[in-house]
């Protein structure tokens, strides 16, 4: 028996897991090293207190649970006498009645499962633990109780942080795909950052972009305590933390951010900042920047989802950019296109008018006033040709906003009302295997250059008809504009003094979709203008 005490013992005092035993009224009696150490009390501190009372508490008040297993009862209601009876003789004078209920016919103790619960310690904290009661018997009521309690604090703390983790990881995809559906940053670039502020639970944010050349960084947008400092703020980086930052290509931590040389966070002072570096274009450097008037501590899970939502930011101020090339682009493409349209109309009626301007001057210096008749109105016919060129190329320029049509419906009104006004026939073939409709770009394209292509017949050519041809032979889309008029010298096309402005804008439209651009022709055996296209699966 003495060997078997000794043991007992043994093990009591070895054990992983704090050990606290518990007399049949709930007090303290013993604990061993395990428990000491988890609860900051020494043994003989701990010995008289109320373990369901002042030692345990569930996370979410009072746990019966916890005991009642153990002493094979349930709760029906507190109780309310405080000095215990026959039938509850665990209804003590502590009061925790409530707590380590006994019913009045009780079955066999048993030990009850590991149920979270929260230990007191010296300090006052609360420590989260797993408790298990077991009880100690000598026949059927049990003699007083072993209470089994493990530190779980780091898995709690564990648990936590994922829970956090899960939110930060969920809450930046959210905000990669408000990012991606962007369309003016300037204006939505602060929701993001508050937003990515709320998230991280950083007191500021700010973004910031380098000026290599000058060595100058300006904070584009801020959000939180302190940033209006940051509105338009432009600062020199020499010697200064962002610029150790960018020039180190590295994150930055610190606990001292108001203390660290150029950060102009003196309002209020900011101590805790991380400053992760990003590359926006090729040659274009940014930071971004969160902090925090407290000290918090920031792990590289952290710097990882920081990193990541500054990338989405450079990315989306990259493509903000290259939108912006393209609007300018489209501007630059679009004075073009109207150039092509004032040469096709203005520009050769100008010409024109000049030289019969210049015909009719030496017909009043010979004193021909027949001839002036005759020239004045043949300007007259010229004029009123004008205005309908005009009026159809305000048409065209309204056309070309308006859904699309079929491409074969919209050649044939425009070959239908060529005919009209020239008296030159013009016919159209289309071959099997062209999609009825080109990607608008491409049937845009190829619609001007046909009608530049008429433009030319009707002004130079000298032609009784034309034919349209669009077929498909191999992987290529090919269309073709013949005529039978007076044709030219190609070799003057290339000429430092051609007048074939209109050629070259056909070859600068057919360029612009990918597309080569031949031109045939030889005097007295018409003109016939080639362009080939690679077809792809979705058409061209």
């Amino acid at each position: 028996m003495q060997h078997k005490a000794a043991w007992f013992e043994a093990v009591f005092e070895a054990a992983g897991l704090g050990i606290i035993l518990l007399g049949p009224d709930c007090i303290v009696r013993a604990a061993n090293g395990a428990a000491e150490a988890l609860t900051g009390w020494r043994r003989d501190e701990l010995t008289g207190y109320f373990a369901c009372s002042e030692l345990l508490v569930a996370p979410g008040g009072p746990g019966t649970d916890l005991f009642a297993g153990a002493l094979g009862g349930h709760i029906a209601g507190g109780y309310d006498n405080p000095l215990g009876t026959e039938e509850n003789p665990y209804a003590g004078p502590h009061g925790c009645a409530g707590l380590c209920p006994y019913s009045a016919r009780p079955a066999a103790p048993a030990e009850t499962e590991m149920m979270p619960a929260l230990l007191r310690h010296k300090s006052g904290r609360a420590i989260p633990v797993m408790a298990s009661v077991a009880p100690l018997r000598d026949g059927g009521l049990a003699d007083g109780f072993a209470l089994l309690v493990w530190d779980v604090t780091q898995r709690v703390q564990l648990e936590a942080e994922n829970a956090l983790r899960r939110r930060q990881t969920e809450g930046l995809q959210a905000i990669s795909r408000e990012i991606g559906a962007l369309r003016d940053l300037k204006r939505g670039l602060g929701a993001v950052l508050e937003r990515s502020r709320a998230l991280f639970g950083m007191d500021l944010i700010a973004w910031g972009m380098l000026d290599e050349s000058a060595g100058r960084l300006t904070w584009s947008a801020a959000h939180g305590a302190g940033s209006q400092q940051f509105a338009g703020y432009e600062m020199e980086i020499g010697g200064t933390v962002m610029g150790r930052v960018l020039l180190a290509n590295r994150p930055f931590m610190t606990q001292n951010l108001a203390g660290q040389a150029g950060a102009p966070f003196a309002a209020p002072p900011m101590q805790t900042g991380l400053a992760v570096p990003l590359r926006v274009r090729e040659n274009a450097l940014a930071v971004l920047l969160v902090a925090s008037a407290a000290q918090i501590s920031l792990t590289d899970e952290d710097v990882m989802l920081l990193t990541h939502l500054g990338s989405c930011l450079a990315t989306a101020v990259e493509n903000a950019e290259l939108l912006a090339q393209m609007q300018h682009l489209a501007m630059l493409e679009e004075r073009q296109r109207l150039a092509r349209e004032m040469h096709d109309s203005l520009a050769q009626t100008l010409t024109y008018l000049g030289v019969r301007n210049q015909i009719i001057t030496r017909l009043a210096e010979r004193g021909d006033a027949e001839g002036i008749l005759r020239e004045t109105a043949s300007l007259k016919q010229v004029i009123g040709e004008a205005h309908a060129d005009m009026r159809r190329s305000i048409f065209q320029l309204k056309e070309s906003s308006q859904p699309r049509a079929l491409l074969a419906d919209r050649w044939r009104r425009i070959l239908s009302d060529f005919e009209e006004r020239t008296g030159i026939q013009a016919d159209l073939a289309i071959g099997d295997g062209v999609p009825p409709m080109l990607p608008e770009q491409v049937q845009l394209q190829l619609t001007r250059i046909m009608q530049e292509s008429l433009a030319n017949i009707r002004n130079h050519s000298g032609a009784v008809s034309a034919v349209v041809r669009l077929f498909v032979e191999g992987p290529d889309l090919h269309l073709t504009i013949t005529d039978d008029g007076c044709g030219f010298d190609t070799a003057q096309v290339h000429g430092p003094d051609q007048h074939h402005f209109g050629l070259s804008i056909m070859r600068e439209r057919g360029t612009a979709v990918g597309a080569d651009v031949t031109i045939r022709s030889m005097r007295g055996h018409g003109t016939t203008i080639s362009l080939r296209i690679p077809l792809t699966r979705e058409g061209v």
